[in-house]
């Protein structure tokens, strides 16, 4: 009876790490198709960082062209918020720079690279929604000027900046290449500690079987087929195979 419990535990401990090590790879698989999702439901939540550490494994960084955006856009909404007049010229030249961005970030589309174009989208319209203008090139120039925010309501324009525009520009990313030329992906450093854990356990079960129905070795990994999925580095989605 003892040793039946111990074995008990050991196979529950077994599939909870198996069920674990599923989960984590259906997350990875499901990663860059569903970042946005992950990105605005945990970033924006007060939750913990889910994005900045995952992105790391994935070989994702922050792009530099929307990055470069934001730091001039925050830098100038928190002078603004401070209490600096917009008609200064170091204010102007600001605004300025800032057209000349949004005028570049809509001919260049930096969110294609990621497959978010239509985030971009989405801030075109928003801009020219709120300006009420047909173009979004428009409503850029309009938005970034001194003549606009005079007339306006200076705390409704920074938080429809922050709320509206800054989250969907923030959302995009680019993803490193490595020497092979394709995308860096980390994930089998964390994966291979399963790895070892379940290639331990299958050596040791099949021995086991081998020895106590005296047959070969190579007929007792026959008897666990399905536990070789768990070996293999590739096509990690056949190990719900061995949950079942």
């Amino acid at each position: 009876m003892r040793r039946r419990r111990q074995n008990l535990w050991f196979e529950r401990f077994m599939a909870v790490f198996l069920i674990a090590n599923l989960i984590l790879v259906l997350f990875d698989l499901s990663y860059i198709s569903k970042r946005s999702f992950y990105f605005f439901h945990v970033r924006y939540q007060n939750a913990p960082v889910l994005t900045e550490l995952y992105d790391r494994v994935k070989g994702i960084q922050p792009n530099r062209q929307t990055q470069k955006y934001l730091q001039i856009a925050d830098g100038l909404v928190d002078r603004l918020e401070k209490g600096e007049s917009v008609s200064t010229p170091q204010i102007d030249k600001t605004f300025k720079l800032l057209r000349n961005l949004s005028i570049n970030l809509i001919n260049t589309d930096p969110f294609n690279n990621a497959n978010l174009s239509g985030y971009l989208e989405k801030i075109k319209n928003r801009m020219r929604e709120h300006i009420r203008v047909e173009s979004a090139k428009k409503a850029f120039e309009t938005f970034w000027s001194a003549n606009y925010l005079i007339t306006r309501d200076l705390k409704t324009e920074i938080d429809f900046y922050r709320q509206e525009i800054r989250p969907l520009i923030s959302v995009n990313y680019f993803r490193t290449i490595d020497e092979s030329g394709t995308f860096v992906d980390r994930f089998w450093q964390i994966d291979i500690w399963f790895n070892v854990l379940f290639g331990i356990e299958f050596l040791i079960r099949t021995l086991v079987i081998s020895k106590r129905n005296k047959i070969r070795w190579f007929d007792a990994t026959l008897w666990r087929w399905y536990d070789l999925f768990l070996l293999i580095p590739i096509w990690r989605f056949l190990r719900v195979i061995t949950v079942i």
